[in-house]
């Protein structure tokens, strides 16, 4: 249930990025009903420094809230597209603003 998934993304940002399989992770935090938006950008943003990844989720999750068909696409975390259903709109446009914030914080 709900509170499965925010212990999920809890234990996600707490653990060491150095010691998890990064691609069953970011597959956990896109699969999870709502996504687990700031775990997802956490791993992006903190495991491999990039900010342009969960950018281009959370905009793809902004645009298609709550697509059912299976139409949206997205990368996976490995370069991949993959469809899957949307969800979390709300969410992902806060997280985009504070992760646009970070890159111009970041922006020389």
């Amino acid at each position: 249930g709900v509170k499965g998934r925010a212990e999920a993304e809890a234990c996600i940002l707490r653990i060491d990025l150095a010691s998890i399989d990064f691609h069953q992770a970011v597959k956990l935090c896109r699969e999870a009903r709502p996504r687990l938006h700031l775990a997802l950008v956490h791993l992006f943003a903190e495991g491999l420094h990039d900010l342009l990844t969960p950018t281009c989720l959370l905009l793809s999750s902004i645009a298609l809230p709550h697509e059912e068909t299976g139409a949206e696409e997205g990368l996976d975390g490995t370069g991949e597209e993959r469809g899957d259903g949307g969800g979390g709109g709300d969410d992902a446009g806060v997280l985009l603003r504070l992760v646009v914030q970070c890159a111009s914080l970041k922006s020389p």
